[in-house]
């Protein structure tokens, strides 16, 4: 009908109309032409435009999806442009678009900013922004970062990319919460840290000065004793009436004794525990040296230490791999010495120790295990090993200071490590020991 109206009247026509083809197809064709009356004839001719009408729809589409992520996304998302002076350098960059995110994220309007510069809107903008974008819209290299924009008072995480030369887009998150999160957890850390040096520095002089008095107990209650045996000997030499003198012999031979051997059993006791206390202090104070470390040769140096123990226990150690780590080698050396004379001193009554040591590198830590066939740790008990003067309840005796393990777990963590034991009772414990890999993280080699 449009082109029977076009030559009715004389004129050209252009064009596009929805067809159906023999077979019964639909498409989209574009046709251009023009009637001439006198010769009753039509010139003219027509295209295929269906794939270009459905790429068209497909943009359209495409465009639709886009602008409702842009208005919906939860992300801040903003276009600009980069400004450059006569010498290409970056000193500013104009806002193009912004999506409702970037105006509830940083709190700047829409109609206020687009068209604008940055230091149009917030003359205090810091340069490190111009540059970075800078460097993403001219290069044409993408980048990530995490910045506080003074202006706003906020920290942002923004990812930047160039869709064309000279011009950059921005997605962004504010972190401002979750980075005053984590200032606040390493302050927190910080005071931490400092009031735990603050303890072992005191534990340190308050158990050293407690060593000067405990020095005077033991010495004058020994000088008690030389008294004691001099005085018994000016006894037996003069005249003590037979009705005290029963009374005289009993404070001499028994009472007196008896209180100068608690006195000093418990300034031995004390002497123990105040030894025991100082050497605990001094690993808190000791400063790390790590270095990439031959544990083999470490763990082979402890074992020759230990040769007598081994023999009169009738022992075994088996080894198996060993990699390096990167931690200081007098604490490594400590750590394994400790673990290994007590899978030694707390051998089952009934056998002879069996010690399993080895390790394997996952990643950036080298975890080395050392299993034992000894008495075994109660499973209520687990969590206690690791407190100062802690002696298991099931033994018979005490075989120790009852500091080896917490001296052990404070070397293992100011090296960067950590540590854990399983056990069963009657059947042995097992330690995992945690250290920086030789070859992993920022200490690698």
């Amino acid at each position: 009908r449009a082109v029977q109206r076009a030559i009715e009247h004389g004129e050209s026509f252009d064009l596009e109309l929805e067809i159906t083809t023999a077979k019964g197809n639909r498409r989209s064709v574009h046709t251009v032409g023009k009637a001439d009356l006198p010769a009753r004839r039509v010139y003219g001719f027509f295209q295929d435009v269906t794939q270009a009408k459905l790429a068209e729809a497909a943009l359209r589409e495409s465009e639709t999806r886009f602008q409702q992520l842009f208005q919906t996304m939860e992300e801040g998302f903003a276009t600009h442009e980069i400004i450059c002076d006569s010498a290409g350098r970056p000193v500013d960059y104009r806002f193009l678009d912004v999506n409702p995110a970037f105006e509830r994220l940083t709190g700047l309007k829409k109609q206020d900013i687009v068209g604008k510069t940055v230091l149009e809107v917030m003359p205090d903008t810091e340069k490190v922004w111009i540059d970075n974008y800078g460097q993403v819209a001219l290069g044409g290299t993408p980048m990530s970062f995490e910045s506080t924009s003074g202006p706003l008072g906020k920290c942002y995480e923004v990812r930047a990319f160039s869709p064309e030369r000279g011009k950059f887009a921005v997605t962004f998150f504010d972190v401002t919460e979750r980075k005053l999160a984590r200032l606040k957890l390493e302050k927190l850390n910080q005071d931490l840290s400092d009031k735990k040096q603050e303890m072992e520095n005191f534990l340190y002089i308050t158990t050293h000065d407690l060593r000067s008095p405990l020095v005077n107990i033991q010495g004058f209650s020994q000088n008690l004793r030389t008294y004691l045996a001099e005085f018994r000997e000016l006894l037996a030499r003069a005249q003590v009436p037979p009705a005290e003198k029963d009374r005289v012999e009993k404070l001499l031979n028994e009472k007196i004794p008896e209180t100068l051997a608690f006195v000093l059993g418990g300034s031995q006791k004390m002497d123990a525990l105040i030894t025991a206390l100082l050497k605990v202090s001094r690993v808190g104070r000791v400063e790390m040296r790590p270095e990439k470390l031959d544990t083999a040769a470490v763990i082979n140096k402890n074992l020759a230490a230990l040769r007598f123990q081994l023999e009169t226990s009738g022992g075994a150690v088996h080894l198996g791999a060993l990699p390096p780590c990167y931690a200081d080698p007098g604490a490594v050396s400590q750590l394994f010495a400790n673990l290994l004379d007590n899978a030694i001193k707390y051998r089952h009554p009934d056998r002879s120790p069996e010690i399993r040591v080895s390790g394997e590198t996952r990643g950036a830590v080298t975890v080395y295990t050392v299993a034992d066939n000894g008495a075994g740790i109660p499973g209520t008990d687990l969590a206690r090993i690791w407190n100062v003067f802690y002696h298991p309840e099931h033994a018979t005796e005490r075989k120790g200071e009852g500091i080896g393990l917490p001296m052990v777990r404070r070397l293992v963590e100011k090296n960067g490590g950590s540590i854990r034991a399983e056990s069963k009772l009657g059947e042995g414990t097992v330690f995992y020991v945690e250290l920086p890999a030789a070859g992993g993280g920022k200490h690698g080699d």
